[in-house]
């Protein structure tokens, strides 16, 4: 709009008078619509925060009671904490060590195992003064086989009087003495001979040993071994011996061990230890070591048997330990025959001993003092009303007396070494370390050395490898693989009455477990009731 002397106009237009009131009546209502509009919105959103408002009062509510059962829970826990404290507080504890460790009354709880060094080294003690310098012959029909620990294997006919010399150079101090190695009874079949340098006799042995006295020095005598004409031996194991004095000895081979003459490596714990823990059931059927070969086809209980392959026959192994007494049981309906042997076996080796049975469920077999592998043969026929698998699903091996069948179960874990852990060296997870209390000289040259040492030679002679006790351990940090490692190791668990721990390697495992109480109760029941 536009005042002029005339009036007011709208702008630009001088021909219309501006309408004032009805304008300002129209910006009014305008006003009004706009302020309407505001209100409007003012009440949505008054409305939309007293919903926010409304819901995060919800939120607190839920929030609280959240935090509430949450404090809850944390109490629960700590609760449980508690029992689980004051149950292993008094709780029975026991202690056990060795490389293999055999538990019969542990709980079904947790256990501490720690893998610590160890060290062998082959000895003996050097008393068989008889050494064998013979070679492996066949005479008249008899094979004469020199083995690696100077005893001889016989097998054949002989077509004559038929004499295997083992030395033809024995020289001996006046005195007493003991002659031994013929195996069984040798009357009118075999025997070890003790001659003269002129052949004269000295003595004969056919078994159980025989005592002599010698009068003066001799030199140059001679030992050897005779086999009558006609005689047929399998598998014959002679273990000539000389002996200073009257008693009867354990066959050893010649010469002390370690010795300059006789050198001797020292085993320690080195690379990995694969610590194995399980039930009472030893058998592993999911990994079982099975041969297609049966011990021997023409023996009989208490026989000696060989391993030869066969098609129709198999022949499982596992690791044992020797002068220990084994349950094995399996379903009946199938040959059951158990041996054992000193190494894996192979085919020509022979058992220590064997048991056969073909009715039993069960055979008790005790392993003789070099024995690592007990041996379970059964035999496959079109007869058999058992698949192979069933029969490998039904055994058990079991230290001690026969019990219930259970499967097998195991916990591996493997812990990896930085150097050779000898006895006393161990790990020490607390502290993050690897701890060493020998040290290795691959060579010795003359050091000084004025702690406990072991050597290959049984002395510091030069080139002999020598470990020595430090005056203080050496701390290795372990790695971040160890550590893991031995983490793991620490949540092993025992299983109930009977564990059994090991590992591939020599180490000694020291175990701390929680005795179960049941069994500590029922044995104590059975001692009171047997009286």
């Amino acid at each position: 709009m536009a005042s002029t002397k005339q009036g007011i106009y709208y702008q630009d237009d001088y021909s219309l008078v501006a309408d004032v009131p009805n304008d300002m009546k129209k910006m009014a209502e305008s006003v009004d619509t706009e302020l309407e509009k505001d209100r409007t919105r003012l009440t949505k959103n008054e409305s939309y925060i007293k919903n926010i408002q409304e819901k995060d009062s919800a939120q607190d509510t839920n929030i609280e009671t959240l935090t509430q059962r949450l404090t809850e829970k944390d109490n629960q826990i700590a609760e449980l904490e508690d029992k689980v404290s004051d149950l292993n507080n008094n709780q029975i504890c026991g202690k056990a060590s060795g490389e293999y460790v055999h538990l019969v009354d542990s709980a079904k709880m947790n256990c501490e195992i720690a893998v610590c060094g160890n060290s062998k080294q082959e000895t003996r003690k050097g008393y068989n003064l008889l050494k064998n310098t013979a070679t492996t012959q066949t005479i008249y029909g008899v094979t004469f086989t020199v083995n690696e620990d100077g005893t001889v294997t016989v097998n054949g006919t002989s077509t004559d009087h038929t004499v295997y010399m083992i030395n033809n150079n024995v020289s001996l101090l006046a005195g007493e003495y003991t002659i031994s190695g013929c195996p069984g009874d040798g009357t009118n079949k075999y025997r070890i001979n003790f001659w003269k340098r002129d052949w004269s006799d000295i003595c004969t042995e056919i078994g159980n040993g025989k005592q002599i006295t010698l009068s003066e020095d001799i030199e140059n005598a001679k030992v050897g071994i005779t086999i009558y004409k006609g005689v047929t031996v399998n598998n014959l194991v002679f273990k000539p011996m000389i002996v200073a004095g009257t008693q009867n000895k354990e066959y050893e081979p010649y010469g002390a061990m370690p010795s300059l003459e006789f050198e001797s490596p020292i085993e320690s714990v080195e690379g990995s230890a694969n610590v194995k823990v399980w039930n009472k059931n030893i058998f592993d059927k999911d990994n079982a070591n099975i041969l297609n070969a049966s011990i021997g086809s023409s023996i009989s209980a208490g026989n000696y048997g060989i391993i030869s392959f066969a098609s129709t026959a198999r022949t499982l192994y596992i690791k044992c330990k020797s002068d220990t007494v084994y349950s094995i049981s399996r379903k009946a309906g199938t040959r059951f025959i158990v041996g054992s042997t000193t190494e894996i076996p192979k085919k020509g080796e022979v058992c220590s001993k064997i048991i056969i049975d073909n009715t039993a469920t069960n055979i008790t077999y005790a392993t003789e003092e070099n024995d690592k592998y007990l041996l379970v043969y059964y035999y496959l026929s079109t007869s058999d009303t058992l698949t192979e698998q069933e029969i490998l699903d039904s055994i058990q091996i079991e230290e001690g007396t026969a019990t219930d069948y259970i499967a097998h179960e195991e916990q591996n874990y493997t812990i990896d070494i930085q150097e050779e852990m000898l006895e006393g060296d161990y790990f020490d997870l607390e502290n993050g370390k690897e701890v060493h209390n020998w040290q290795k000289i691959e060579s010795y040259n003359g050091e000084e050395i004025t702690t406990e040492y072991k050597s290959t030679t049984g002395e510091l002679s030069t080139g002999a490898t020598v470990y020595y006790k430090l005056a203080e351990p050496r701390k290795l940090d372990l790695t971040e693989n160890q550590t893991q490692q031995l983490q793991a190791l620490a949540k092993a668990k025992t299983y109930k009455n009977i564990t059994n721990i090991t590992t591939d390697t020599i180490a000694v495992l020291d175990v701390d477990y929680k005795k179960d109480l049941e069994t500590i109760i029922n044995n104590m029941q059975a001692l009171i009731l047997a009286e």
